[in-house]
Protein backbone atom coordinates (compact mmCIF):
# COMPACT_ATOMS: atom_id res chain seq x y z
CA UNK A 1 0.00 0.00 0.00
CA UNK A 2 2.77 2.26 0.93
CA UNK A 3 4.51 2.02 -3.14
CA UNK A 4 0.82 2.81 -4.11
CA UNK A 5 0.93 5.74 -2.04
CA UNK A 6 4.31 7.32 -3.29
CA UNK A 7 4.44 9.89 -6.06
CA UNK A 8 6.17 8.07 -8.56
CA UNK A 9 6.81 11.07 -10.85
CA UNK A 10 8.10 9.74 -14.47
CA UNK A 11 10.72 12.39 -15.93
CA UNK A 12 11.21 13.15 -19.91
CA UNK A 13 13.32 10.39 -20.16
CA UNK A 14 10.89 7.47 -18.89
CA UNK A 15 8.30 8.68 -20.82
CA UNK A 16 9.46 5.78 -23.05
CA UNK A 17 8.93 3.43 -20.74
CA UNK A 18 5.61 3.92 -19.80
CA UNK A 19 4.32 0.63 -20.61
CA UNK A 20 6.83 -0.79 -18.05
CA UNK A 21 5.20 1.66 -15.50
CA UNK A 22 1.94 0.85 -15.94
CA UNK A 23 3.11 -2.83 -15.69
CA UNK A 24 4.48 -2.15 -12.24
CA UNK A 25 1.73 -0.58 -11.04
CA UNK A 26 -0.43 -2.85 -12.13
CA UNK A 27 2.01 -5.40 -9.97
CA UNK A 28 1.85 -3.21 -7.35
CA UNK A 29 -1.99 -2.76 -7.33
CA UNK A 30 -2.51 -6.91 -7.92
CA UNK A 31 0.17 -7.68 -4.94
CA UNK A 32 -2.15 -5.35 -2.65
CA UNK A 33 -5.30 -7.24 -3.71
CA UNK A 34 -3.36 -10.13 -2.84
CA UNK A 35 -1.63 -9.47 0.14
CA UNK A 36 -3.64 -6.87 1.93
CA UNK A 37 -4.68 -6.86 5.96
CA UNK A 38 -8.54 -5.92 5.08
CA UNK A 39 -10.71 -7.80 3.41
CA UNK A 40 -10.80 -8.04 -0.13
CA UNK A 41 -14.32 -6.41 -0.24
CA UNK A 42 -13.02 -3.55 1.41
CA UNK A 43 -10.10 -2.96 -0.64
CA UNK A 44 -12.22 -3.00 -4.05
CA UNK A 45 -14.08 -0.83 -2.73
CA UNK A 46 -11.35 1.74 -1.81
CA UNK A 47 -9.67 0.87 -4.96
CA UNK A 48 -13.24 1.62 -7.12
CA UNK A 49 -13.11 4.73 -4.87
CA UNK A 50 -9.88 6.19 -5.90
CA UNK A 51 -10.53 5.07 -9.62
CA UNK A 52 -13.70 7.24 -9.53
CA UNK A 53 -11.64 10.31 -8.56
CA UNK A 54 -9.35 9.73 -11.27
CA UNK A 55 -12.42 9.34 -13.95
CA UNK A 56 -14.07 12.16 -12.49
CA UNK A 57 -11.03 14.41 -12.14
CA UNK A 58 -12.33 15.31 -8.48
CA UNK A 59 -9.23 17.56 -7.36
CA UNK A 60 -11.22 18.38 -3.90
CA UNK A 61 -11.29 14.47 -3.17
CA UNK A 62 -8.74 13.04 -1.05
CA UNK A 63 -7.16 10.86 -3.36
CA UNK A 64 -4.78 8.26 -1.85
CA UNK A 65 -2.40 6.67 -4.68
CA UNK A 66 -1.19 9.13 -6.67
CA UNK A 67 -0.06 6.80 -8.46
CA UNK A 68 -3.86 6.49 -10.04
CA UNK A 69 -4.03 8.31 -13.07
CA UNK A 70 -5.39 8.62 -16.94
CA UNK A 71 -2.32 6.80 -18.10
CA UNK A 72 -2.52 3.93 -15.43
CA UNK A 73 -6.36 3.69 -15.45
CA UNK A 74 -6.56 0.74 -18.19
CA UNK A 75 -3.96 -1.28 -16.11
CA UNK A 76 -5.75 -0.71 -13.29
CA UNK A 77 -9.00 -1.20 -14.22
CA UNK A 78 -8.67 -4.12 -15.79
CA UNK A 79 -7.10 -5.93 -12.50
CA UNK A 80 -9.84 -4.73 -10.41
CA UNK A 81 -12.68 -6.42 -12.67
CA UNK A 82 -10.08 -9.53 -12.61
CA UNK A 83 -10.22 -9.65 -8.31
CA UNK A 84 -13.77 -8.53 -8.30
CA UNK A 85 -14.76 -11.75 -10.41
CA UNK A 86 -12.30 -13.74 -8.12
CA UNK A 87 -13.75 -12.04 -5.15
CA UNK A 88 -17.62 -12.99 -6.72
CA UNK A 89 -16.29 -16.60 -6.81
CA UNK A 90 -15.58 -16.84 -3.26
CA UNK A 91 -19.26 -15.82 -1.98
CA UNK A 92 -20.26 -18.36 1.13
CA UNK A 93 -23.66 -19.30 0.24
CA UNK A 94 -25.33 -18.49 3.38
CA UNK A 95 -27.80 -15.88 3.30
CA UNK A 96 -26.27 -12.97 5.68
CA UNK A 97 -22.59 -13.04 4.79
CA UNK A 98 -23.46 -14.12 1.11
CA UNK A 99 -26.05 -11.29 0.49
CA UNK A 100 -23.35 -8.70 1.63
CA UNK A 101 -20.52 -9.30 -0.52
CA UNK A 102 -23.38 -9.82 -3.41
CA UNK A 103 -24.59 -6.21 -3.04
CA UNK A 104 -20.90 -5.31 -2.73
CA UNK A 105 -19.87 -6.98 -5.80
CA UNK A 106 -22.78 -5.70 -8.00
CA UNK A 107 -22.10 -2.45 -7.03
CA UNK A 108 -18.76 -2.21 -7.75
CA UNK A 109 -19.32 -4.21 -11.00
CA UNK A 110 -21.81 -1.14 -12.31
CA UNK A 111 -19.63 1.15 -11.09
CA UNK A 112 -16.79 -0.37 -13.21
CA UNK A 113 -19.24 -0.48 -16.00
CA UNK A 114 -20.37 2.95 -15.78
CA UNK A 115 -16.70 4.21 -16.19
CA UNK A 116 -16.45 3.25 -19.86
CA UNK A 117 -19.72 5.47 -20.42
CA UNK A 118 -17.68 8.58 -19.11
CA UNK A 119 -14.25 7.73 -20.72
CA UNK A 120 -14.21 6.58 -23.89
CA UNK A 121 -11.33 3.99 -24.32
CA UNK A 122 -10.56 0.56 -26.02
CA UNK A 123 -8.66 -1.14 -23.42
CA UNK A 124 -11.07 0.06 -20.82
CA UNK A 125 -13.88 -1.91 -22.95
CA UNK A 126 -12.07 -4.90 -23.82
CA UNK A 127 -11.30 -5.49 -20.19
CA UNK A 128 -15.16 -4.91 -19.39
CA UNK A 129 -16.04 -6.97 -22.71
CA UNK A 130 -13.63 -9.92 -21.25
CA UNK A 131 -14.58 -9.92 -17.31
CA UNK A 132 -18.28 -8.57 -17.67
CA UNK A 133 -18.83 -12.30 -19.22
CA UNK A 134 -17.08 -14.11 -16.51
CA UNK A 135 -18.95 -11.61 -14.07
CA UNK A 136 -21.84 -12.67 -14.99
CA UNK A 137 -21.37 -16.60 -15.43
CA UNK A 138 -20.25 -15.86 -11.34
CA UNK A 139 -23.74 -14.75 -10.98
CA UNK A 140 -25.49 -16.87 -12.45
CA UNK A 141 -23.90 -20.06 -10.83
CA UNK A 142 -23.61 -18.13 -7.28
CA UNK A 143 -25.39 -15.21 -7.04
CA UNK A 144 -29.02 -16.41 -8.32
CA UNK A 145 -29.16 -19.18 -6.10
CA UNK A 146 -28.42 -17.28 -3.31
CA UNK A 147 -30.66 -14.17 -4.01
CA UNK A 148 -33.63 -17.23 -5.35
CA UNK A 149 -34.91 -17.55 -1.92
CA UNK A 150 -34.49 -14.48 -0.37
CA UNK A 151 -36.84 -12.86 -3.09
CA UNK A 152 -40.05 -12.88 -0.94
CA UNK A 153 -38.04 -11.63 2.32
CA UNK A 154 -36.73 -9.26 0.56
CA UNK A 155 -38.00 -8.09 -2.68
CA UNK A 156 -36.46 -4.72 -2.87
CA UNK A 157 -33.17 -5.50 -2.06
CA UNK A 158 -32.92 -8.12 -4.36
CA UNK A 159 -34.65 -6.23 -7.30
CA UNK A 160 -32.02 -3.60 -6.93
CA UNK A 161 -29.54 -6.38 -7.56
CA UNK A 162 -31.53 -7.83 -10.65
CA UNK A 163 -31.41 -3.97 -11.82
CA UNK A 164 -27.93 -2.86 -11.54
CA UNK A 165 -26.93 -6.46 -13.18
CA UNK A 166 -29.53 -5.96 -15.93
CA UNK A 167 -28.36 -2.25 -16.20
CA UNK A 168 -24.74 -3.20 -16.89
CA UNK A 169 -25.36 -6.07 -19.07
CA UNK A 170 -27.47 -4.10 -21.53
CA UNK A 171 -25.05 -1.50 -21.87
CA UNK A 172 -22.22 -4.42 -22.37
CA UNK A 173 -24.61 -5.79 -24.75
CA UNK A 174 -25.50 -2.69 -26.90
CA UNK A 175 -21.67 -1.27 -27.07
CA UNK A 176 -21.00 -5.35 -28.19
CA UNK A 177 -23.84 -4.80 -31.05
CA UNK A 178 -22.57 -0.88 -32.05
CA UNK A 179 -19.09 -2.10 -32.51
CA UNK A 180 -20.20 -5.02 -34.64
CA UNK A 181 -22.24 -2.66 -36.84
CA UNK A 182 -19.33 -0.15 -37.11
CA UNK A 183 -17.13 -2.81 -37.60
CA UNK A 184 -14.58 -1.75 -35.04
CA UNK A 185 -14.69 -4.83 -33.51
CA UNK A 186 -11.77 -4.68 -30.63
Amino acid sequence: KSCLQKDWDITADEKENKVRFNEGVGYLVSTFLTHSSESRGEVLDLLVEQLDIVIKKDEDAEKIFPTFTRATLPTIYKIVLAKLVEHQKSIPSDKENGFDILTNCVGNFATLINYIKVVNSRPLLRSALLFGQKFLDGFLAIGLPLLSPMISDSFLEVQSILKKIQTSTRYLHHVTCHSKTQKTLL
